[in-house]
């Protein structure tokens, strides 16, 4: 399992991936107070994709197994795990990556 620590700083990883495509005044903040999406969202639909095919990547390089944030209960879901920093760093501490660590 991942660790909160762990999985934050995965996430910023993944939106300095992000933030290399966007243009300087769109970029997304790197605090667990960021929104990520809805109203105060700063990420549109194709920015929470390259999000999470960035931080998909990264678990599977670093921790040699492969997960899939978005869920169909996920979706379904009413509060969602995506909405800031934070709420996305405490749903990934809880995933079972099946796999050990590599380094």
């Amino acid at each position: 399992m991942l660790s909160k620590n762990e999985a934050t700083q995965i996430i910023y990883s993944a939106i300095d991936a992000v933030n290399a495509d966007l243009p300087a005044d769109a970029r997304v903040g790197k605090s667990p107070s960021t929104h990520l999406v809805g109203e105060k969202g700063a990420l549109d639909s194709l920015g929470l994709i390259n999000l999470t095919m960035a931080i998909e990547k990264s678990i599977r390089e670093k921790w040699q197994g492969a997960i899939t944030l978005v869920t169909q209960e996920i979706m379904m879901a009413e509060k969602s795990p995506f909405e800031t920093v934070d709420t996305l760093a405490q749903y990934m501490s809880g995933l079972n990556l099946g796999a050990k660590k590599n380094g």
